[in-house]
């Protein structure tokens, strides 16, 4: 039986066998990770209390409603937020506002662009309610990207000239040919899209912002509508992982893998600090053995050591100093084959005695 475990034994310590229980071992703390990762239902929610970073957004616009020369209406440009009547219309100066402050600086990327869309709406649907039946896109400036770096603001101001009787014209047209009565209007819009990454590496800022305004077509007197002047506030807040609950199977499995595959670890990683001492050990014995061959008695039986004083040397040096004085062989005895070693010398009833074995420095 004990030849047996010692031919087990060997066989585990063998170089292929250790690199197969160290694989083995590591897929199996993988399996048992992720198992024990997987057992765990995660949950994530906004933490209000907990704000990372906050910003503010002031948007809008203003504009002048420039007249063709007429002997009706002295105030030329028109101001903002009147009715005005499109036969005296020439064209829009407009300028539209972005303005961006944060609580603190961080690496900004924003993209913007300028777009005017005529919007068709038709009446005659089943619930009554308008539907956009026709819509037609015109650049009014090309995107714009910009990047500010550490920094907590930027701002936007981009002027425009709108040719009022170009669009009003077009939905003229569009009707005399499609044979349709529509209700239109020429929709100004600013879209902003602003991206950053907070210093967390964990949370990052992705904001889309429109300013909008509308201007009435194929109305002989109309008003302009669209938020003139906003205020947004918005705040990122850290996040927080809880585990909401727990599979108690794939938990278990995962215990008993990990117990396993760290089980295998120690058992191949003692071996070889084992081995590693042997090889120590038995390099001591074998520059004993030549060096000192001719002084060295080996001995198939242990001595009996109940007839002998016994004194215990500390160092194999000691032992030879102890020959020469002496004139006596040293004998030598291996107990346990691979583990330990006994240096003996006898004399006069006193047994001087050295032992070598894994671990001695």
């Amino acid at each position: 039986m004990k030849d047996k475990k010692g031919r087990i034994a060997e066989v585990l310590n063998t170089r292929l066998m250790r690199i197969l229980l160290i694989l083995l071992a590591l897929i199996l703390l993988f399996i048992s990770l992720k198992m024990g990762i997987d057992s765990l239902s995660w949950k994530s929610k906004r933490n209000t209390d907990n704000v990372l970073y906050s910003y503010n957004i002031k948007k809008g616009y203003s504009y002048a409603a420039n007249l063709t020369p007429n002997e009706f209406i002295d105030e030329n440009p028109q101001g903002m937020n009147q009715l005005y009547i499109s036969k005296l219309i020439n064209n829009f100066d407009v300028v539209m506002n972005y303005s961006y402050s944060a609580s603190k600086p961080l690496n900004l990327k924003y993209q913007y662009k300028i777009v005017s869309s005529i919007v068709g709406e038709y009446h005659n649907t089943p619930d009554g309610e308008k539907a956009e039946v026709w819509v037609k896109e015109f650049p009014v400036t090309n995107p714009v990207e910009k990047t500010v770096n550490n920094s907590n603001s930027f701002n936007i101001q981009e002027k425009f000239t709108v040719d009022f009787h170009y669009y009003d014209n077009y939905v003229k047209e569009f009707m005399r040919q499609i044979g349709v009565t529509i209700d239109a209007y020429l929709k100004l819009e600013l879209q902003v899209t602003t991206d950053g990454e907070l210093k967390d590496n964990m949370n990052t800022l992705h904001d889309t912002q429109t300013v909008t305004m509308k201007i009435p077509l194929n109305e002989d007197v109309f008003a302009i509508s669209g938020d003139s002047n906003k205020n947004v506030n918005k705040n990122i807040s850290g996040i927080d992982t809880y585990v909401e609950k727990v599979n108690p199977g794939k938990l278990v499995v995962c215990v008993i893998m990990f117990v396993i595959s760290i089980s295998i670890l120690i058992y191949v990683l003692r071996n070889l600090f084992r081995g590693v001492k042997k090889d120590e050990y038995q390099s001591q014995k074998d520059k004993i053995l030549k060096e000192y061959g001719d002084i060295i008695v080996e001995t198939t039986s242990p001595v009996n050591f109940s007839e002998y004083q016994i004194v215990q040397v500390k160092n194999f040096n000691e032992m030879i100093d102890l020959e020469e004085e002496l004139h006596v062989p040293i004998l030598y005895f291996e107990p346990a084959i691979g583990e330990e070693s006994w240096f003996m010398l006898i004399h006069d009833k006193i047994l001087y005695k050295y032992v070598l074995k894994q671990g001695n420095e």
